[in-house]
């Protein structure tokens, strides 16, 4: 089940988020700060009704945060809908249970939930060294449109976008 989270989600999510990060770090080069996806900025997207999470047996096992707020840079890129539009800003699987379909079942709710709005597009960054990420986004739909800097961080991202 796919549900709004709540204020008491905030806990798992941030266990999911910190597991996750320990997993991409050996992996290679990390792209977040600590900030990024902090207590705080869960509890923000919490407050604003944009992170939903993914539970199974009453345990949360993934999230993603979608709004329609643009990311720094976007507005550099030649996107094909230019209004009307959701952004992911993160979606993170429980590294217990990845490749089980639930990043798949989140990114679709994301799909169901813009036809709701009637969104003409969802976009999305992802860090250029990230290939998983990459090869699961294309796998989901969507197009490299282009790329961008974000302060801080020394490689560029990928942005990519689905019309709906």
């Amino acid at each position: 089940m796919i549900r709004l989270a709540l204020k008491n989600d905030i806990d798992n999510v941030e266990q999911i988020v910190h597991e996750s990060k320990l997993l991409i770090e050996k992996q290679g080069p990390v792209c977040w700060d600590i900030k990024y996806s902090s207590g705080d900025n869960i509890a923000l997207d919490i407050k604003e009704k944009a992170l939903f999470v993914q539970e199974i047996e009453r345990r949360i096992v993934g999230f993603i945060c979608v709004n329609n707020k643009e990311v720094e840079g976007y507005e550099s890129i030649n996107w094909s809908c230019k209004d009307n539009f959701l952004v992911i800003h993160r979606i993170l699987v429980d590294r217990r249970i990845r490749r089980n379909g639930v990043g798949t079942m989140l990114m679709k709710f994301t799909d169901e939930l813009a036809k709701e709005k009637g969104v003409k597009s969802i976009r999305v960054n992802i860090y250029s060294l990230n290939m998983n990420a990459q090869n699961f986004i294309v796998n989901c739909g969507y197009k490299k449109v282009g790329e961008i800097f974000i302060h801080g961080v020394k490689e560029y991202f990928y942005c990519y976008e689905k019309i709906l």
